[in-house]
């Protein structure tokens, strides 16, 4: 997504030795790889790998496993425009990936290598007045369970805490998409 592209852009600068980039648009990580290998000074070369993956997934956590461990997991992806809630289906989509997905990957994480955890929230999160925002409260919520609790919300289990989390909250940018850093 929008956020993700500009977050690698910038990690890029500094050579990591490896980047790991999910997103479900395929289209998205075409762009960004070829905005990466169109820049000299941008190029990660080997360390950048992208798969279009669910990050909730039982998909998303073969791959935490075969790519792991990391030392930071950057959380960009969300439902996070208000005109998602036209519909029964779309309300349901916004709790499986600002709530439940949420819930999974963290938990995956957390029994696979617990590591730092960064996430992206919204200002509507701040006494929320729709669903959306309630959403991505629930999802704060979630974030700091797995910072103090062991296992995953819905799965349990016996997993360490993550070590630190932090969050933030941005207003909703027009026309971006979210992404998944790992």
């Amino acid at each position: 997504g929008s956020i993700g592209s500009a977050t690698i852009r910038q990690l890029a600068l500094y050579s990591p030795a490896r980047l790991v980039a999910l997103d479900l648009s395929e289209n998205n990580l075409v762009e960004l790889v070829r905005d990466l290998r169109s820049s000299p000074d941008l190029d990660p070369g080997d360390a950048l790998r992208t798969s279009v993956v669910d990050f909730g997934s039982d998909t998303c956590a073969s791959l935490l496993e075969a790519e792991g461990p990391f030392d930071l997991i950057l959380h960009f992806a969300a439902m996070k425009h208000v005109r998602s809630q036209r519909d029964v289906f779309s309300l349901s989509r916004l709790v499986e990936t600002n709530v439940l997905s949420v819930d999974r990957f963290l938990g995956n994480v957390k029994r696979l290598f617990p590591c730092d955890v960064f996430a992206i929230s919204t200002d509507k999160a701040c006494r929320p007045e729709n669903f959306m925002g309630a959403t991505k409260r629930l999802m704060e919520s979630v974030l700091a369970w797995h910072s103090d609790q062991r296992g995953s919300i819905l799965a349990g289990g016996h997993a360490a805490p993550l070590q630190r989390v932090a969050s933030t909250r941005f207003a909703n940018v027009a026309f971006s998409d979210g992404s998944l850093l790992a």
